[in-house]
């Protein structure tokens, strides 16, 4: 598929809350034709008027597990005890209920396997521990094919038994399986 066909396919997807997986070599523009998408898709801020989905771009290659979870600290009681352990949460996470936005998280297969599984509760969950994401947020992965090309992390069909896969690339598409993940090969 080419990056204009994915772009208007990527609010149909966001609408059935279908967590999408962008998959295809470097330079086709799988990071680009995302941001684009969150520029040109607008929603009603209650305080804002008419706005822009946000963007947040992770790069999951470069990220350790803390990254993506949160510093772990103690929860205390009223006397000082140490009672608990907590994750802080990450600055980048979206704290407005009211917001709208792409959550990207790129190179997802050329992160290490602590922070891939961590990934897998947000991307489909839109959950961290105790944190949600906002309603209006979505959650898109972009990753390298795995060949001898690239040094990536096998994530394997056991990540993706319950997600809707296509392969879409730049001649035709054709779906993969039936399950309710949309893996979208450029």
């Amino acid at each position: 598929m080419q990056i204009r066909t994915m772009k208007a396919a990527l609010p149909f997807l966001f609408k059935a809350n279908v967590p999408t997986l962008i998959h295809g070599r470097h330079g086709v523009g799988k990071s680009q034709g995302i941001f684009q998408v969150s520029q040109e898709l607008q929603y009603v801020h209650p305080t804002k008027g008419k706005t822009s989905y946000d963007f947040i771009d992770l790069r999951l290659g470069n990220m350790e597990v803390g990254d993506l979870l949160g510093l772990a600290d103690f929860e205390e009681d009223e006397n000082g005890n140490k009672i608990a352990t907590k994750f802080m949460r990450p600055s980048w996470l979206p704290t407005d209920p009211d917001s709208c936005g792409i959550l990207f998280l790129d190179e997802i297969n050329r992160a290490r396997r602590d922070v891939l599984q961590a990934a897998f509760q947000l991307v489909l969950d839109k959950k961290i521990h105790e944190y949600e994401l906002p309603k209006g947020w979505v959650v898109v992965g972009a990753c390298n094919p795995n060949t001898d090309e690239y040094i990536v992390t096998d994530i394997g069909d056991a990540a993706f038994i319950s997600l809707l896969s296509h392969q879409i690339n730049s001649h035709s598409i054709r779906v993969d399986r039936p399950c309710s993940y949309s893996k979208i090969r450029l």
